[in-house]
């Protein structure tokens, strides 16, 4: 997210150049200042020692120096009196992608074009670090700064929401809330699957949080739009949901079932204070007794026959599907990511927040993308909207 800039001009007096540098512990006095302008919430502003461990080693400023000129660009010279830096920006180096957290023109320099130096300029440095896509987020109202993206090959890829609500209203929601099932109501239930079908409603069975989720033979809406490739199941009939952390060399299959950028999710593990978690189907391709071959093996072998384990439907690999995901963060105050299929799903996994942070207290921030109905279930709940975003993607440009 950022606001948008303009082109630098020649000024009377002794001229310095300009490049794009990399932050260093002296900045962080730029990163208070250029921090409002980001219109975030004053809550997330970091103090210098997280800033300086997670946010300062991808941070980077637009200033005056004695260097070539401004990296990516077609070097450009301000008065001495003026280099203080002009421009700010975080950006995420992933696997393949380049995520720009935070983008910012000084206001006293917008449209002049700085904005699109600024662009150009982390275009150049993620296309030499290996980045062929890049993302970002942007608030729906800023047209200019969405102009300037278009222009430069992003596109909406889906929306997002932030959210706010108390950590006690979180642990004292409902217990149950219905599933969408193509656009009609269907109940999320446990069903006792020992050889029988998911025709039933009211059957019950143990298990923990792991339950069966029975659509009466339809298959989940996806959603419309952007939003879309975020949907909840292709495939009707019965589903085991269940709901845990996100074991380490996990992280990117649920990053392709959830169409974020490879790498980012070990990058979030690796910050001070980060818990992952998720919420996977298992699907059934041959009835609530379809089973893997483990998990056959497991309670007797491939020739057991045992209703529970009916291994004439066993698989050679556990058929899932990544339904949900939540990134807590405690320097974020919440969840900077949260996406979930459906309200129920987004219940279950705060429920296993809950548990693993037991009594929190104070205020919750969730960005919830792509949501299935999430924001509104929580609106209902008291959550408050902070802020709306548009997260926009593309290739990363090979000419600037």
């Amino acid at each position: 997210m950022g606001r948008g800039g303009g082109e630098s001009e020649s000024r009377a007096g002794t001229e310095c150049s300009l490049e794009l540098r990399p932050a260093t512990a002296d900045d962080y006095e730029h990163y208070v200042t250029f921090f409002p302008e980001l219109s975030l919430p004053a809550s997330l502003l970091l103090p210098f020692d997280t800033w300086q461990r997670d946010l300062a080693p991808s941070t980077y400023f637009l200033a005056a120096s004695g260097g070539d000129g401004l990296a990516g660009g077609d070097g450009e010279s301000v008065a001495k009196s003026d280099c203080a830096p002009l421009a700010y920006v975080y950006v995420e180096t992933l696997r393949d992608t380049g995520f720009i957290r935070h983008l910012v023109v000084h206001p006293g320099r917008r449209r002049q074009g700085m904005g699109t130096k600024l662009m150009r300029a982390v275009a150049a440095r993620l296309a030499a670090a290996g980045c062929g896509q890049w993302r970002l987020n942007v608030f729906p109202s800023n047209t200019a700064a969405i102009r300037l993206y278009s222009h430069l090959g992003l596109s909406p890829l889906h929306s997002g929401t932030c959210l706010q609500i108390s950590w006690e209203r979180l642990a004292s929601l409902p217990q149950e809330h219905p599933v969408s099932c193509n656009e009609k109501q269907a109940r999320a239930v446990s069903l006792e699957c020992e050889g029988e079908s998911c025709a039933g409603e009211n059957g019950r069975c143990g298990g923990g949080r792991a339950s069966m989720l029975c659509c009466e033979g339809r298959s989940l809406e996806e959603g419309t739009g952007p939003d879309r490739q975020l949907g909840g199941w292709k495939d009707s009939g019965c589903e085991r949901v269940t709901v845990g952390g996100i074991e380490a060399g996990e992280e990117e299959q649920v990053e392709r079932e959830m169409g974020l950028p490879l790498g980012l999710l070990q990058r979030m593990r690796a910050l001070k204070g980060t818990l992952l978690a998720k919420a996977v189907a298992t699907r059934d391709a041959g009835g609530c007794g379809a089973v893997s071959r483990a998990q056959c093996e497991g309670v007797g072998g491939i020739e057991n026959s045992n209703a529970k384990c009916r291994c004439s439907s066993v698989t050679d690999e556990d058929d899932f599907r990544v339904l949900g995901l939540a990134c807590y963060q405690e320097g974020y105050g919440g969840f900077k990511i949260f996406r979930a299929s459906s309200p129920a799903l987004a219940q279950q996994l705060l429920q296993w927040f809950d548990q693993q942070l037991p009594g929190k207290i104070g205020t919750c921030t969730l960005l919830v993308e792509a949501s299935g109905g999430v924001v509104e279930w929580l609106k209902a709940m008291g959550a408050t909207t902070k802020y709306n975003v548009i997260q926009m993607a593309g290739n990363v440009p090979t000419n600037a």
